[in-house]
């Protein structure tokens, strides 16, 4: 049961009025599966929680679902890729902890493409 919830049944809202269920609780809801999924452009929820600015909430995807990190979409982008796109040198670095972690990125692009191009040289 979700504490604060009228429902017993849905998730607790967010901020924007979404539900959204966090990947320990996925489980309970038996969601695992599903957070694994890959919508019409092939992006998974860790694709989008990166793209959206929801650091936190991705963290928790890579620790709870660390397969989601293998997924590209249709333009071969994958999270880490995304991650390095938007400097968020946080979830770069724990998606570089699993080793088979996808790096590809857009236009043969890779990580370490995006990283240059956005003028992160690995120092803080």
């Amino acid at each position: 049961m979700w504490s604060g919830s009228s429902s017993l049944s849905s998730p607790p809202s967010t901020h924007t009025g979404r539900r959204h269920c966090s990947p320990p609780h996925c489980r309970e809801f038996g969601l695992g599966d599903a957070v694994l999924k890959q919508d019409s452009v092939g992006c998974n929820a860790l694709h989008h929680a990166i793209r959206g600015g929801h650091g936190d909430l991705a963290l928790e995807l890579i620790a709870a679902e660390p397969a989601l990190s293998r997924a590209v979409n249709k333009n071969n982008e994958s999270p880490m890729f995304i991650a390095a796109m938007r400097n968020s040198a946080d979830i770069f670095d724990k998606l570089l902890s699993i080793p088979y972690s996808s790096h590809s990125g857009c236009a043969g692009d890779n990580t370490l493409h995006a990283a240059a191009r956005n003028g992160n040289s690995g120092e803080n």
